[in-house]
């Protein structure tokens, strides 16, 4: 059970950490400057994409990823 925790643990966070990577991308690509701006600015970037659209694409997969790290985190303790 640990190792199928420590797997879900560290799986659902890689999901979160990509779509936010994508989420960044795609902000780039829109509002370079903008963008530029939101990697000093802790939420600055959810911001960002619901302004551009993005948002409800980019909030399904973050939160997957969130689910699937606090079950590892829970099957963990």
């Amino acid at each position: 059970m640990h190792t199928f925790g420590v797997t879900a643990l560290l799986s659902g966070l890689l999901i979160a950490f990509i779509a936010q990577m994508y989420l960044a991308a795609m902000i780039f690509k829109v509002e370079p400057g903008k963008a530029f701006i939101s990697l000093f600015i802790p939420g600055y970037i959810f911001l960002l994409a619901k302004r551009n659209g993005l948002y409800g694409k980019f909030l399904v997969s973050y939160v997957l990823g969130l689910i699937i790290f606090v079950i590892g985190g829970v099957i963990l303790s």
